[in-house]
């Protein structure tokens, strides 16, 4: 028994090692601390592609959170976010506008939202 624990924390540790590496630009990792992240996938159900800006960090105040983005996320596709910190996200408010974005002041985004979730929460939330 003790050898069948002793490989399965050796495969668990194995797995986070890998995932912790993962270089899939659909993820974000915030830096984890002793709980297990939760999970946020963000999906875009607009029926265009959609410009996607993500925080990760220790507080609400999303934008000093080093933002991940804009990413975009086409219809029909999901982004993954695995944080046991707080997370931010927002998008284009009209994703069809290409004048809109982060280095134009009167870009069109919507509000940030956040949620910090539970250990190993997955939660689903429609752009």
């Amino acid at each position: 028994m003790l050898v069948s624990r002793l490989s399965l924390h050796v495969l668990v540790a194995v797995w986070v090692a890998i995932a912790g590496l993962t270089s899939d630009p659909g993820r974000v990792r915030g830096a984890r601390s002793s709980g297990s992240p939760g999970t946020l996938q963000l999906h875009n159900t607009l029926g265009v592609p959609v410009r996607v800006w993500v925080s990760v960090g220790p507080s609400t105040n999303c934008n000093a959170d080093n933002p991940q983005g804009p990413n975009i996320l086409g219809n029909g596709e999901t982004w993954a976010v695995v944080s046991d910190q707080v997370i931010c996200w927002r998008r284009d408010r009209v994703p069809t506008d290409p004048s809109a974005g982060p280095t134009n002041p009167s870009a069109a985004w919507t509000d940030w939202k956040h949620v910090q979730l539970s250990s190993n929460e997955v939660r689903d939330v429609t752009l």
